[in-house]
């Protein structure tokens, strides 16, 4: 039986507006939070298939999110696909994290997933940041 694992998460630290966090873009957060789960995890980049994120159709979000990964990402890679099930349900809060993990599972059972190890990142209006490494393993 197969099963879903997740290796490892981080978030960024709470702070309160004009605080400590403050000359920290939203960028600069999210890449920490990758970097720390990915730390955390005992693994680099590398290992990572694709990912899975809360953002929708907003710009800004798929630039944020682009710059948090490309300043970590140090692999050469034709491809890595970034899944953003918001544009399927809408923005439905933290919910969506649930979502997530039920795509995922679902893909990885079903066998139409990018990889066995993924990249799940999230964030929120206030600046906070999480990510979570996702390992799918056959038992």
């Amino acid at each position: 039986m197969a099963k879903t694992v997740i290796i490892d998460g981080a978030r960024t630290a709470f702070g309160k507006f004009g605080g400590a966090l403050s000359s920290f873009t939203a960028s600069d957060l999210g890449a920490a939070a990758i970097k720390e789960a990915l730390d955390d995890a005992g693994h680099g980049e590398s290992l990572l298939d694709f990912r899975i994120t809360d953002i929708s159709g907003e710009h800004y979000y798929f630039k944020e999110a682009a710059l948090a990964f490309g300043r970590l990402d140090r692999t050469k890679r034709e491809e890595f696909d970034i899944w953003h099930p918001a544009d399927c349900v809408g923005e439905v809060g933290s919910t969506l994290g649930l979502i997530m993990i039920g795509v995922l599972k679902a893909a990885c059972e079903k066998a139409y997933s990018k990889g066995n190890h993924i990249l799940a990142h999230l964030g929120d209006d206030d600046g906070k940041r999480a990510s979570m490494i996702f390992s799918w393993q056959e038992s």
